[in-house]
């Protein structure tokens, strides 16, 4: 039995609404660390008194980050107890519910929402994308708990249709937009992302970031990637390799310089390699300084889209392909067994030569988004106003 819910604590008189933050945190996944960012502030701009609880994998680090309560994730009595106070429990955004990692994924953080129903807490799915699902057990358990959900909201349009195809039927499923593009670019200290890249150098045309990650086929790609990212570096940019999930991303991002360095026309000085590991506003930063972004990571690229940053997305995930389409950004390519490497860095070439057209889409896409995107927390919050 796990045991009912513990009424609102009052301050004063004044009940004190507590919402409990479940995700992919902890991590040191800087788009998933967005994500949490974005919620937190959201919720924050629209309640200001709230107390929040984010269920974390370095409680302690996300804490002092945040400036909120944080339990241990997987100490089950720690969870218990947190919900059990909870007026709402948010589950999401990211890619929570998806079995390409495993299915542990998807018993993890439906078990959670699961704890919360039998609790009579509120639950809310924030923004996710969802899929895709393969196996037998996802596709059982995902309308098990999502059915019993009070409200659900995703982030694009084909998350909608997969919770359809498997039977999620109520509450009405809401098209929003993923939770980062609800950030206020005008609030963000650019001078901190400078900082941290260092000057340009004379003479230089921008920076070229990239942001990639370990995936099949990258042993094949990075060769001419480093090649292409040379040949750049001797027309006057600056190449900028951004890790946003370490330690994969940083030991990827120096085995590509490594086989840069063995380049005949490979320039140290124009080519920088960042530690990672940063906050979200130093992400921002980091990314809004340069001219053009390369980036298998899809938080990387909806960071670039917040700050009107031009893209092109090297894909390996359906998700990839759905944001990039959504903000009229170019995919190059896909990173698996058909990969086209030519083909790709060609595409890469003309979207760094169109990269005003793509500025001018972006322009045109996210500011629609970000009104998507916060549409989110008032959702969420009115769960608590019914509760």
């Amino acid at each position: 039995m796990i045991g009912k819910r513990m009424p609102r604590k009052k301050n004063g008189g004044i009940t004190i609404e507590t919402i409990v933050l479940s995700g992919y945190y902890g991590f040191d996944n800087g788009g998933d660390e967005a994500i949490l960012y974005s919620i937190i502030t959201e919720l924050r701009r629209l309640k200001p008194g709230l107390k929040i609880i984010v269920l974390s994998n370095n409680p302690v680090k996300t804490e002092f980050t945040y400036g909120v309560q944080a339990a241990n994730r997987w100490h089950l009595p720690s969870v218990v107890s947190v919900i059990r106070e909870a007026s709402l429990f948010i589950s999401g955004g990211g890619s929570l519910l998806q079995d390409v990692t495993g299915t542990k994924s998807i018993i993890y953080y439906l078990g959670v929402v699961g704890i919360a129903q039998a609790m009579g807490v509120p639950t809310f799915f924030y923004s996710q994308g969802i899929g895709p699902i393969n196996g037998l057990m996802g596709k059982k358990l995902i309308p098990l708990v999502a059915n019993r959900v009070d409200r659900i909201t995703v982030r694009d349009s084909k998350s909608a249709r997969l919770l359809e195809s498997l039977g999620v039927t109520k509450p009405e499923v809401v098209i929003t937009a993923d939770p980062v593009l609800g950030i206020d670019p005008g609030e963000v200290n650019l001078s901190r992302g400078e900082k941290l890249v260092g000057s340009l150098g004379a003479g230089a045309r921008g920076r070229i970031g990239l942001t990639l990650r370990d995936w099949p086929g990258m042993e094949e790609l990075l060769p001419s990637l480093a090649k292409w990212c040379n040949d750049c570096a001797a027309q006057g940019w600056q190449i900028v390799i951004l890790p946003l999930h370490l330690p994969g991303d940083k030991v990827l991002g120096e085995r590509l310089l490594n086989i840069m360095a063995q380049e005949r026309n490979f320039s140290q000085e124009k080519c920088v390699i960042l530690e990672g590991g940063y906050l979200t506003e130093e992400y921002l930063g980091i990314i809004g300084s340069l001219d053009f972004l390369i980036s298998m990571r899809l938080h990387g690229l909806i960071m670039a889209a917040v700050m009107g940053v031009p893209m092109a997305g090297i894909s390996y995930d359906p998700k990839v392909d759905a944001f990039l389409s959504q903000v009229n950004q170019p995919v190059t390519s896909t990173v698996d067994e058909n990969l086209e490497i030519g083909r790709m860095l060609v595409m890469l070439t003309m979207a760094l030569e169109d990269r005003n057209k793509l500025k001018h889409n972006l322009a045109e896409k996210v500011p629609e988004l970000r009104l998507r995107a916060r549409e989110a927390a008032r959702l969420a919050l009115d769960c608590i106003k019914k509760a």
